[in-house]
C-alpha cells in the first residue's frame, strides 16, 4: 500500500497505470492538485482514488463536493461498477455536500469558512478517513470576488488536512490544454504535487493524456502519457521501463526459409529482433507466416499480431500454403490477435502484447505490421513505443519478427527507419526489381548483428509452398539461368509437398 523513496512515503492510488507513472503513488499526507480542462476526467480521478483506497487498501475516504450533488456522484460512480452507497453504509466513505456554499452564500465583509472547515473535519473523523478529495475549486473562485480572502480561507482547509495526516486530492480547472497553471493559480498556494490532465487533438480525433508535473521531493516519470476512461475507470499507459535483457543466446533458430537460414549462417539468434522492410506485395507477411509455421513444426508457442489483416484473412493466407493455423491453435501452439490500430492509444497495444506474452509465454512473435501504428502518432512517440516493446520482448527472450512497409529503395528504407534499425538485430530488405520486361523479387540482408551473413542480393519466389530463396540467383544473373533456378526450386518443393500430402493421406486412412 505504501512505498518509501528517499524519505518520501507514497501511497498507492490503485488507478491502473498511475502508480507506475508516479513511481509508487502519491506522497502520503500531502496535497495533490489535479488540474484539467472540462471533460478531462478530474472528478473520475478523485472518485477512483477514494474507491480503490477503500476496496483495495482498506483506507477510508471523504469526498467534498462544491459542484455535483452526492447522489449524482454516486450514480456516476455506479457506471464504473463502484458501489459508493455500500461504502457509505459500511462507514468507509463520507460526503460533504458543499455545493450550497458556492451557490447561495452571500459575500459580505470578512467572510470565513469556519463552519465548512468544521464539517470537513467532522466527516474525516467520523469514518477515520485517510484519503480526502475536494472537487472542485472553480465553483468557489467564480462565486467570490475577493480572491485573496478566499485563498486565506482555503489555506486553512488544506492546512487542517495536512495536520490530520490525510492524503488529499484537489481538483481545479484549466481553460486550455496549453495553459501552464490552473484557472485561478491554485498551484501557487496549496499544492505539494501537481498533475495535469489533457483532452488534446491527435490525428483526426482526441486523446486523453496525463502528466505528472511535480511530486514534491519524489521521483516520477516525466512527459505526457495517454490514458482512457473505460468501463472500470481510468487506464493509464506509462512509458514502458524494463530491465536489461537477459544474456544473449548463442543458439540460432530457423526462419522457416532455408535460403534465408543459409544467408544468415544458420538462422537468427534466439531472442533476437528481426525487421522486415519492403514495399506492398514483396512477401513480408508470407515470411512472417512461414517463420510462425516453422515454430509450430518445432512445437514452439507462437504469437501472431496483426494491425492490418483480420485473423480470418491470416488463417486463409496460411491455408493457401497448406499451413493449418486452426489446428495449431487447437494444439495450444498458436495464438492470433488482430487489432485495429486507431481504436486505442498506441501505448495500450504494448500493454496488450505484454499481457498476451505473460499469459501465453510464446517463443516466437510476429508483428504484422507496425506501419499503421507509426502513421497514427508522431515520430518521437512511435520511436519510444518500438524501443520499449523491443526491450520488453528481449527481456522475455522472445524471437521477434517486425514487419514494416517501406518504399523500394534499400538506401532510403534504411535511412527512413533509422530508429527501428537501431533496435533490430537483423534487417531483411525485400523489394521488386524489373528484369526482362517483368517484375521479380529480391532479398538483401542489410544487417545481422554479431553474425556473419551473405552480402549478395538474391532472388526469391513465392508459390504454393511459401517463400524460396534461389541459390546463386542475384539481380545480375542471366534471365535463362534465373528461370532454370526457379524451375529447380519449384520441382524440389512440389516433391516435398507431395510427400507430406501422401503421409497425411495415410494417417487419415489409418484413422
Amino acid at each position: 500500500m505504501t512505498k518509501t523513496i528517499k524519505g518520501i512515503e507514497k501511497i498507492k492510488t490503485g488507478i491502473s497505470g498511475f502508480d507506475e507513472l508516479s513511481e509508487g503513488g502519491l506522497p502520503k499526507g500531502r496535497v495533490t492538485l489535479v488540474s484539467g480542462t472540462a471533460g478531462s476526467g478530474k472528478t473520475v480521478f478523485g472518485l477512483e482514488f477514494l474507491y480503490r483506497g477503500i476496496t483495495r487498501f482498506g483506507e477510508k475516504g471523504t469526498f467534498v463536493t462544491f459542484e455535483e450533488r452526492p447522489a449524482d456522484l454516486t450514480k456516476e460512480a455506479a457506471g464504473f461498477g463502484w458501489n459508493l452507497s455500500k461504502c457509505i453504509r459500511r462507514g468507509d466513505l463520507s460526503f460533504v455536500d458543499a455545493s450550497a456554499v458556492a451557490e447561495h452564500q452571500v459575500e459580505v465583509g470578512e467572510y470565513d469558512f469556519g463552519a465548512l472547515i468544521a464539517r470537513i473535519k467532522y466527516a474525516v473523523e467520523k469514518v477515520g478517513a485517510k484519503r480526502v478529495v475536494i472537487d472542485s475549486m472553480a465553483a468557489l473562485f467564480l462565486r467570490y470576488k475577493n480572491q485573496s480572502l478566499l485563498r486565506r480561507e482555503l489555506f486553512k482547509i488544506f492546512d487542517m488536512l495536512r495536520k490530520m495526516g490525510v492524503t488529499s486530492v484537489i481538483t481545479a480547472e484549466r481553460i486550455r490544454d496549453e495553459d501552464t497553471h490552473s484557472r485561478f493559480g491554485i498551484e501557487d498556494f496549496v499544492a505539494d504535487s501537481v498533475i495535469f490532465l489533457y483532452h488534446t487533438p491527435v490525428g483526426r480525433g482526441r486523446e486523453r493524456q496525463i502528466e505528472v508535473v511535480k511530486l514534491r521531493g519524489a521521483s516520477h516519470q516525466t512527459g505526457r502519457q495517454p490514458f482512457q476512461i473505460g468501463e472500470d475507470g481510468l487506464i493509464i499507459f506509462p512509458a514502458g521501463r524494463h530491465g536489461s535483457a537477459a544474456k544473449s543466446s548463442t543458439s540460432k533458430i530457423s526462419t522457416g526459409v532455408s535460403g534465408i537460414d543459409a544467408m544468415t549462417d544458420g538462422g537468427v539468434f534466439r531472442g533476437s529482433t528481426s525487421l522486415l522492410l519492403g514495399g506492398s506485395g514483396t512477401g513480408r507477411t508470407v515470411l512472417g507466416l512461414q517463420f510462425i509455421w516453422e515454430g509450430v513444426r518445432k512445437k514452439e508457442r507462437c504469437l501472431l499480431i496483426s494491425f492490418e489483416e483480420s485473423d480470418t484473412q491470416l488463417r486463409t493466407d496460411a491455408a493457401s500454403f497448406d499451413w493449418d493455423f486452426d489446428q495449431a491453435e487447437r494444439r495450444g501452439l498458436l495464438k492470433i490477435a488482430a487489432w485495429h490500430p486507431e481504436i486505442l492509444p498506441l501505448e495500450s497495444y504494448q500493454r496488450k502484447i505484454e499481457e498476451l506474452v505473460k499469459e501465453f509465454r510464446p517463443r516466437r512473435i510476429v508483428v504484422d505490421s507496425v506501419t499503421p501504428l507509426a502513421n497514427s502518432v508522431d515520430e518521437d512517440r512511435f520511436r519510444k513505443f518500438i524501443v520499449s516493446l523491443n526491450s520488453y520482448l528481449k527481456d522475455k527472450a522472445v524471437t521477434t519478427f517486425v514487419n514494416y512497409t517501406t518504399i523500394a529503395s534499400i538506401a532510403s528504407s534504411l535511412a527512413a527507419e533509422s530508429d527501428m534499425a537501431m533496435v533490430a538485430d537483423n534487417i531483411f530488405v525485400l523489394r521488386f526489381v524489373e528484369s526482362q520486361g517483368k517484375m521479380d523479387r529480391e532479398i538483401l540482408i542489410a544487417k545481422s548483428r554479431a553474425s556473419s551473413h551473405d552480402k549478395e542480393v538474391r532472388r526469391y519466389i513465392i508459390d504454393a509452398c511459401g517463400m524460396t530463396v534461389l541459390s546463386g540467383a542475384s539481380s545480375t544473373c542471366e534471365s535463362q539461368g534465373f528461370v532454370e533456378a526457379i524451375k529447380k526450386a519449384k520441382a524440389g518443393k512440389t516433391k516435398a509437398k507431395g510427400g507430406r500430402s501422401r503421409a497425411k493421406g495415410r494417417r487419415k486412412e489409418k484413422r
